[in-house]
């Protein structure tokens, strides 16, 4: 039999996504393998996998991929995970310090700054220590553990006079869209069809299983189950459809007038889709 690759990061909100994944011995065909975020991409557009749940920005980046419909990381309105925080107003900001692990968050801070705030800052990449991001830049962007331990409660006002614009919240004001964060992906040469069921699968056993899997995340994190319940269940939305698909359109429409994403940097024409349905081509679609 021969085995298909899969690679997926280990983060909270992806947990519900590889649950099925990731029991011995249901899937003897899979092989799956943990890496952050942008190396999930390096690995799929090097070969070194088959399937992925890849960036959103990095899927209009690598030429010759199929996209896997249906599943995958979104927020309809606020994500909390996913946070810029600043020490100045908005419009301000001249240097902000990124977290090089989600290249979506770092594509959306740029436009966000860039189309509410007429601002664009120098971009540095440093490690997720709030503190230390700060010492020297204007403005931080935090994502995952690192996001929910600095502002653990929903809502709550910002520390130390801070600024906190929360990315999802912000585009779905700007809008009124979704944002997806990562999708599954693989090279053409797997049949998606199989894959997007294995995948559903893997994610029905992922909601099934999700009290265990917040109670796990807890006493690793330190953080209260509560907030891991809400913000696996009301925060972040594990299946894509037709809002998703548009909002996928439109932040790869803003991000090449933007400069984010360059017309002859792997943009994918519709020739390099194979084996999509329609609905999710049009995610690709250049206009």
């Amino acid at each position: 039999m021969q085995t298909t690759r899969v690679a997926a990061v280990a983060y909270l909100n992806s947990l519900p996504l590889i649950r099925g994944l990731q029991k011995t011995g249901r899937h003897p065909g899979i092989t799956l393998q943990f890496a952050p975020p942008h190396d999930c991409a390096r690995l799929l557009r090097e070969g070194l996998v088959d399937v992925a749940l890849i960036p959103s920005i990095e899927f209009a980046r690598i030429g010759g991929l199929s996209a896997i419909p249906g599943t995958g990381v979104s927020s309809r309105h606020e994500v909390r995970s996913v946070i810029l925080v600043s020490r100045r107003p908005f419009a301000s900001i001249r240097s902000l310090a990124v977290d090089l692990n989600s290249r979506t968050s770092i594509a959306l801070s740029r436009l966000l700054l860039s189309r509410r705030h007429q601002c664009r800052p120098v971009v540095e990449p440093m490690e997720p220590d709030l503190d230390r991001m700060l010492e020297d830049h204007d403005a931080a962007l935090l994502i995952g553990d690192a996001a929910l331990h600095a502002f653990p409660a929903a809502g709550a006002p910002a520390r130390e006079g801070l600024l906190v614009l929360d990315l999802a919240r912000e585009w779905n004001e700007m809008t009124g869209l979704p944002f997806v964060f990562a999708f599954w992906a693989c090279r053409p040469v797997v049949p998606w069809l199989p894959m997007q069921r294995l995948l559903e699968e893997s994610l029905e056993t992922g909601l099934a299983e999700l009290p265990q899997i917040v109670e796990e995340e807890s006493a690793r994190t330190g953080l209260p189950a509560s907030l891991l319940r809400r913000y696996l269940a009301e925060n972040i939305r594990f299946r894509l459809g037709p809002g998703e698909s548009e909002s996928l359109r439109l932040f790869y429409r803003m991000c090449r007038e933007e400069g984010i994403l360059d017309h002859g940097q792997g943009w994918l024409r519709m020739d390099q889709v194979r084996a999509v349905p329609a609905s999710t081509s049009e995610i690709l679609k250049s206009g």
